[in-house]
């Protein structure tokens, strides 16, 4: 199938429903509003493209390259975008649950408003995305790259930040429910105003970090390093 083919059919209301699309040049496609079921995409080049209020469900999207794409509003529900790029791509709205993302390199993105459930993020580069308003929940994070972004009211649920690189990150008004930061050092970082629920900073080190109007309600900061 061709992308003037796929096009064709997303425009008529047609669901893309068990097609083999795998290596496809799609690039600057127009997909918005369409409904992809059991498709593969794995490895189709679709940069510039525009997929907004689109639906994925149980598709294989590993290797795929979306850079610099339109994506608001979009939902991946059981897909596997692992080692996938969507760098610099916008994802405001968008909705990812119980997908693969793990090595996705998600760098520069717009989460605004986004929401990642019961997904894996291992080893996904996230630097200089945007988070705001973002929710990170019941998430595998394994060292996801987080440095130098800057999270405003992002809510994350059971992250384990251990072997996460948090070099410049900073938190504004953030949620961050049964995080584990055993051990992390956050020296210097700016958490202001973040609400740290049933989280464990034991062993941690935050010296110098600035924790104005933090509440740490309910967390274990046991051998932490506040000086």
């Amino acid at each position: 199938m061709t992308r003037e083919e796929l096009e064709h059919l997303i425009t008529q209301g047609e669901p893309v429903h068990r097609l083999d699309l795998a290596g496809v040049d799609l690039t600057g496609a127009r997909l918005d509003g369409g409904v992809f079921n059991e498709t593969s995409l794995r490895g189709c080049r679709m940069d510039g493209s525009s997929v907004r209020e689109a639906n994925f469900v149980n598709c294989d999207m590993a290797g795929v390259s979306l850079t610099a794409s339109e994506l608001r509003h979009s939902l991946f529900y059981s897909c596997d975008l692992s080692g996938s790029n969507l760098a610099g791509s916008r994802l405001v709205n968008a909705t990812f649950a119980e997908s693969d993302l793990s090595g996705c390199d998600l760098c520069g993105c717009d989460l605004t408003l986004a929401n990642v459930a019961k997904c894996d993020l291992s080893d996904a580069q996230m630097r200089g995305a945007t988070f705001d308003r973002t929710s990170i929940l019941d998430s595998q994070v394994s060292r996801i790259d987080l440095s130098g972004t800057h999270l405003i009211r992002t809510v994350f649920q059971k992250p384990d930040f251990r072997e996460a690189k948090l070099a410049g990150l900073s938190a504004e008004m953030g949620i961050f429910m049964d995080a584990d930061f055993r051990g992390v050092d956050l020296s210097g970082f700016v958490l202001q105003q973040c609400q740290m629920i049933k989280s464990d900073f034991s062993g941690a080190n935050l010296a110098g970090a600035n924790l104005t109007q933090c509440n740490f309600q309910e967390s274990n900061l046991a051998g932490a390093n506040l000086d």
